[in-house]
């Protein structure tokens, strides 16, 4: 026993103090001359054990992210270790509740979703609506032939826009009265055209008139005598299609 401790201890001191902080160990002196050869070879033991990766310092500035890491380490491993000793159902349960929600969340962001595209298109409709609400503003109070007469005071005056609203509601009216639609301020342009889905002839007929109105009157693009034109043979050929009666 004091063999060894006069062997290893002066040479584990010596080790140390020649080691540079926060660094591998330095370089080793030279033995002295009267050191004896079991002192040399300790110390060029010691020396090789505290030169491997364990047992050196990190620098200061990694300090920090060593010990993260092993906490790291420390963390994985013992969630590992517990994940081992959960019986099997137990997991199987776990993965199924994890599909579950995952399928809940996905549901969920789908019904979000579509309900912003159905508000936006229940705004469109309600907007369209409301325009169509104000050009029908006082046509109503009229007939289908009064208003065809109008239209076509505006066709000759040159007011093509007045005239394509004049002509359609003249349309709609004259459909309401021959009965292939039943006209209410609430319905919609697409709502007529399906209503006439049992009159094909009249139901093309009122496609191009309302194409022409729609895009002048909601699609802000401007009215044209051509457009007139194409308005008022469409609306000829939909009134001679049928006789409506006054009754």
């Amino acid at each position: 026993m004091t063999y060894l401790m006069r062997a290893f201890l002066p040479a584990l001191l010596v080790a140390g103090a020649t080691r540079a902080p926060g660094g591998p160990a330095a370089p080793a002196t030279a033995p002295a001359a009267d050191e004896p050869a079991y002192a040399v070879e300790a110390r060029a033991v010691v020396q090789e054990v505290l030169s491997a990766p364990e047992f050196r310092l990190a620098p200061e500035g990694g300090r920090f992210w060593h010990r993260l890491g092993e906490w790291l380490d420390g963390l994985f491993g013992a969630v590992e270790r517990g994940v081992e000793r959960i019986p099997g159902w137990v997991a199987w349960v776990l993965v199924i509740w994890l599909v579950l929600a995952l399928l809940a969340i996905l549901a969920h962001l789908m019904y979000v979703l579509w309900g912003l595209a159905a508000g936006r298109g229940r705004r469109a409709v309600a907007d369209r609506a409301g325009a169509r609400g104000s050009v029908l503003q006082g046509f109503t109070e009229l007939d289908d032939e009064q208003l065809y007469a109008r239209a076509l005071e505006l066709v000759r005056a040159g007011d093509w826009s007045a005239a394509v609203q004049h002509l359609y509601m003249s349309a709609i009216l004259w459909l309401d009265r021959a009965g292939f639609i039943a006209f209410r301020r609430v319905k919609t342009n697409l709502d007529l055209l399906r209503e006439l889905a049992t009159h094909p002839t009249s139901q093309a007929e009122f496609a191009r008139l309302t194409t022409v109105f729609e895009a002048t009157v909601y699609g802000g693009r401007p009215a044209s005598a051509a457009q007139c034109r194409s308005m008022t043979a469409a609306l000829e050929t939909l009134r001679g299609s049928h006789v409506p009666s006054d009754d």
